[in-house]
């Protein structure tokens, strides 16, 4: 729900540390679904796919952030142009798009995918890249690119030019193998060739395979006793050598993406109908110590029950994310001043004596203006941000839970402005 939740799982050890997220715009947590008008923001995190798996504490330098942000209106649409941001190792930073308006662009690719606004790619073996773009029926294309600034030597697709085709994902994995898996169509990539596959009924969503050579599918399958077009996906698994079959999640679960890092998996996923989904969820196949849970009061931008807005709290210089039990800097936010209301909350609940409160300052958020290119067509949205400063009130507690146990104390003696418990670098004030 929240763009800016960035985490780190290996192993099992989890990570958020909120410096992940200097340089972000704050629009990054827009979320709002109230009445007619609708404010979100779309974020896709790519990695670089040759590099070696990240560390716990680092993200990785160079993976790219893909935002799209917009806001829909009174049957109007607005929307911010693509912006795409780098991590350098200590923050991000805007980064051109390529000449096709996509994402930037690895330097091997040169002249071979600059033109492509969509593409994959796939680390396999011995730092090779190999590439596959869907931008348009003609621009279909795979290359296979060595280490260093060497030529791209074109491969051949092992699909069907007559008929239309869709580009769901690309899965590289750490034993040289990819996979390449269209709506209706598997291919395994080794040893120099393409390999069809055996694939079972249904829909491809997504696809991945783990170092030991299993297969993994996300298939979405039509339902008995309803409409054609009412499909429900399922997880399916096939050992190397084996045969396909159906792995359920907890609770009854909708996988949504699959993706694998060597041995490990991980299952994007529902609860609840994929297109109405009362939360999503993360699965793996190994455990994690700190499970990563949101709950309302980690939400940093949300909307009281009267349809009042409220911007995420400005504690620091960069957006607040929410704060799971991996976060490093935990921070429940109490509102703008120390108002009587909080007074009051604060002297009801004694398991607040001794939580010293701080004053805090960060950035306000930025305001927005749409451009139309005449009567009733609205061309895009303009952000506007800006650089003052507010003030706050919060408190510091030792972990996210504790900040977790106290706002929900004090939330119900504070309906106009419910304590929210955010992952941050606060700019505590003397």
């Amino acid at each position: 729900m929240d763009r800016s939740l960035l985490a780190i799982v290996r192993g099992r050890e989890a990570r958020q540390d909120p410096a992940w997220l200097a340089g972000l715009p704050d629009y990054i947590n827009w979320w709002n679904l109230r009445g007619d008008a609708r404010y979100r923001t779309d974020a896709d995190l790519r990695l670089p796919p040759d590099q070696p798996t990240p560390t716990a504490d680092a993200l990785p330098r160079g993976a790219i952030l893909d935002v799209q942000a917009g806001l829909s209106a009174a049957g109007q649409s607005w929307e911010m142009p693509r912006h795409f941001f780098t991590w350098n190792g200590a923050r991000w930073s805007r980064a051109p798009a390529n000449a096709a308006g996509g994402p930037p662009t690895d330097p091997r690719l040169g002249s071979v995918a600059q033109r492509w606004e969509r593409y994959e790619a796939a680390a396999v073996t011995a730092g090779q890249l190999l590439v596959i773009s869907d931008h348009s029926f003609n621009d279909r294309a795979a290359f296979l690119l060595g280490p260093g600034r060497g030529p791209a030597m074109p491969l051949w697709l092992p699909l069907d030019d007559e008929s239309p085709w869709s580009l769901v994902q690309l899965a590289g994995t750490e034993a040289g193998e990819a996979y390449l898996c269209t709506y209706d169509a598997l291919f395994r990539w080794g040893e120099g060739r393409w390999e069809e596959q055996d694939l079972p009924e249904g829909r491809i969503a997504s696809c991945a395979g783990t170092a030991d050579g299993t297969q993994w599918l996300v298939v979405a399958r039509e339902v008995a006793d309803a409409a054609p077009s009412r499909r429900r996906p399922e997880l399916l698994h096939r050992p190397r050598g084996g045969a396909w079959s159906a792995v359920p999640l907890p609770g009854g679960a909708w996988p949504v993406r699959v993706a694998a890092s060597g041995e490990r998996l991980w299952i994007n996923a529902s609860a609840g109908e994929t297109r109405s989904p009362s939360r999503f969820e993360v699965y793996s196949n190994a455990p994690v110590e700190l499970p990563l849970m949101l709950g309302e009061v980690q939400i940093p931008w949300w909307h009281d029950p009267e349809g009042r807005e409220h911007d995420p709290p400005a504690v620091g210089d960069w957006p607040p994310g929410p704060a799971t039990s991996a976060c490093t800097s935990p921070v429940v936010y109490l509102g703008r001043s120390l108002t009587p209301a909080l007074q009051s909350a604060l002297r009801k609940h004694t398991e607040t004596e001794g939580l010293p409160l701080v004053e805090v300052e960060g950035t306000a958020h930025g305001k927005t203006s749409e451009v139309w290119s005449g009567p009733n067509k609205p061309r895009g949205l303009r952000y506007h941000p800006t650089r003052a400063r507010v003030r706050g009130v919060a408190i510091l507690p030792a972990t996210a839970s504790d900040g977790i146990r106290i706002a929900e104390l004090l939330a119900p003696d504070l309906p106009d402005l419910p304590p929210r418990v955010v992952c941050a670098k606060p700019r505590i004030r003397p």
